[in-house]
């Protein structure tokens, strides 16, 4: 057996790595950016119940009073339900005063918007 015979088989070997690892490089991100794909594959709300917390705590600290303690955080958060225009959260409110309380958020379309609201329970 010849140099060269040998090391064809092994040349003809790289086009199907190649694909391979394209293949599950692609799979990869899909699982790890399900959200983005998602949306861009099904049209589904881009939002979950963790990428809601940040909108709750901004809009949290915009309305603060001095009835209303500030929302610093959510843990344990959970989706209660979900559809293409609505999706429905619940969890524990970490507050600003070092307190956590029930909260419920949602994130909602109306008027081709999206609108994201939560009432902390006491």
């Amino acid at each position: 057996m010849t140099e060269s015979q040998t090391e064809t088989p092994a040349a003809n070997e790289w086009p199907k790595r190649i694909i391979w690892a394209a293949i599950i490089a692609g799979a990869i991100y899909a699982y790890s950016n399900w959200d983005s794909v998602s949306v861009q594959l099904f049209g589904a709300t881009a939002y979950t119940c963790k990428s809601l917390v940040p909108d709750v705590v901004k809009i949290s600290a915009e309305n603060t009073n001095a009835f209303q303690v500030k929302v610093v955080g959510v843990i344990d958060s959970k989706q209660v339900s979900k559809t293409d225009t609505r999706l429905e959260c619940e969890g524990i409110a970490m507050l600003a005063n070092g307190q956590k309380a029930p909260i419920s958020y949602r994130a909602y379309e109306e008027g081709e918007q999206w609108w994201v609201v939560y009432e902390a329970k006491p």
